[in-house]
């Protein structure tokens, strides 16, 4: 999994993507809807792109079977994920809760 990419680049997408939602402070609905729209059409854009450009690849046209189809692939993504997202968000509680909190 880690040679084609695929899970490097997908961890990248949910850092970024929980990095926006823990440090977005005013919610409303189109920001909600903003966020899950970009999410679920990411990922099959990233698949069909893989699926389409890599023609040389064992990987071609076989993304859903072979890479997101099994559970270590997303368990790799998952921690580290939340090895890369940890200490941003303990920063965040601290200066929420005990640096400057705001009530």
């Amino acid at each position: 999994m880690w040679n084609n990419g695929t899970c490097v680049f997908y961890t990248m997408l949910m850092v970024h993507y929980m990095l926006f939602v823990i440090e977005t402070r005013s919610w409303s609905f189109w920001t909600f809807f903003g966020y899950i729209t970009a999410y679920a059409t990411i990922m099959p854009l990233v698949i069909w792109l893989n699926d389409a450009v890599s023609t040389s690849s064992h990987y071609f046209r076989n993304q859903w079977d072979m890479v997101f189809d099994r559970a270590i692939m997303h368990l790799t993504t998952m921690i580290v994920t939340f090895i890369i997202i940890l200490p941003r968000y303990l920063w965040l509680v601290y200066q929420h809760v005990f640096a400057f909190p705001e009530f």
